[in-house]
């Protein structure tokens, strides 16, 4: 069972759970954050928007939410400071550990 698998399967209430729904209602957004801890922890908003097969105007929702919970931050993107680079924080990190390792328990 992958990472990605395991924490969007169904399972009973859990602490996992309750962590989460503090910072998130959205399974795009938990989606997008476990795709970013299976992928390196940094990506393209076209590339995450390509990947839950959503608008580019979606995606930018979704991250800016996220952000806006210091779950996820936006870098430039080296010497094009028009490109941008959506990363995951150490918190988003932690929250998503937390689902991982209580979805795995389930």
């Amino acid at each position: 069972m992958t990472f990605l698998t395991a924490l969007l399967q169904p399972f009973r209430l859990s602490t996992a759970q309750t962590l989460f729904s503090r910072f998130s209602k959205s399974s795009r957004e938990k989606t997008l954050l476990a795709h970013l801890c299976e992928t390196g922890g940094k990506s393209t908003p076209g590339a995450l928007a390509e990947f839950l097969d959503v608008t580019a105007a979606r995606v930018t929702a979704i991250i800016h939410a996220l952000e806006h919970k210091d779950l996820v931050e936006r870098l430039s993107n080296g010497a094009d400071k028009r490109k941008v680079i959506v990363q995951i924080t150490d918190k988003g990190k932690t929250v998503v550990e937390g689902i991982k390792t209580e979805a795995l328990h389930h």
